[in-house]
């Protein structure tokens, strides 16, 4: 299972159970925010969320560190406790993920900027 899934479900997001890991957004109820309709989606493959109502957007260690508001430190320690993985692993994957047929430099640029980024906005 995707690192994105799993931070998924262990904040109580319901995610399909029956995905299969390829190049595509699965829309699911936004993390940040009391949602209805499946305003916000995940890409297994990216380990990217994001949500179209303006909440934060990101990897896995975003999605760790904004509910709980928590640093970047303490948001890869949870991700270790959270996935069972180093935090090396999901460095790893993003890497093997720039590298894979059809992702453009400047694709996997993007991603492993969003995937470092520090700076959150806050849903309102």
């Amino acid at each position: 299972m995707s690192y994105i899934a799993q931070i998924l479900i262990e904040y109580n997001v319901n995610v399909p159970d029956n995905f299969e890991v390829v190049d595509k957004w699965y829309q699911v109820n936004c993390l940040f925010h009391d949602d209805s309709n499946a305003s916000a989606a995940f890409n297994p493959e990216r380990e990217a969320y994001n949500c179209l109502a303006g909440c934060p957007s990101g990897g896995p260690i975003q999605l760790i560190m904004n509910p709980e508001e928590v640093t970047f430190t303490v948001a890869k320690q949870r991700f270790e406790e959270i996935s069972g993985e180093p935090y090396s692993a999901l460095l790893e994957t993003t890497g093997k993920q720039s590298n894979s047929p059809g992702v453009s430099k400047g694709r996997a640029r993007t991603k492993r900027r969003i995937n470092s980024t520090f700076q959150v906005g806050i849903c309102r």
